[in-house]
């Protein structure tokens, strides 16, 4: 037998395992994702555990990697760090987790929301437009920039 191979002659175990396989071949998953995710399609608690853990041994799944990838990729989104930590906790990423990986050395929320405004904003902006500034303000903090960042930015682009 190949290493790594689950080595469980459970049939239930064995078809959780490639579904489990097939599934982060899309991309990277949390530990909560793939439970929940097996958990839909039908197998039991204990086949969904033993196949976490040994996708955790062999290095298939770790909420550490993922956490640290989904960052980067909100990160080049142009997201802010509040939307960012929304979403990892709704994936079942541990607070901890979440906290070490926005600590990584990537732009800071002012340079983000900055070059969202240079894509936003059009050209001819006139910077004591009111109602362009409330659309603005709106706009980031859907995107998930906190306050600080937000009140820098308007303070830079509006008068």
């Amino acid at each position: 037998m190949k290493e790594g191979l689950p080595v469980n002659n459970d049939q239930d175990y064995r078809n959780a395992w490639n579904k489990a396989l097939r599934w982060l071949a899309y991309r990277q998953r949390s530990k909560n994702e793939m439970r929940d995710y097996l958990l839909r399609k039908g197998f039991g608690a204990d086949t969904s555990t033993n196949v976490i853990r040994k996708l955790e041994e062999i290095g298939l799944l770790d909420d550490k990697e993922f956490a640290r990838l989904w960052v980067e990729y909100s990160y080049r989104k142009l997201k802010g760090s509040l939307k960012i930590r929304w979403e990892l906790k709704e994936k079942g990423i541990d607070e901890e987790i979440i906290r070490d990986s926005l600590k990584e050395g990537l732009p800071s929320e002012y340079e983000r929301a900055s070059s969202l405004m240079d894509k936003y904003l059009p050209p001819d902006y006139q910077q004591n437009d009111k109602n362009l500034l409330r659309k603005t303000v709106s706009f980031l903090k859907r995107r998930g920039y906190p306050n600080d960042a937000i009140y820098k930015i308007v303070n830079n682009f509006f008068k």
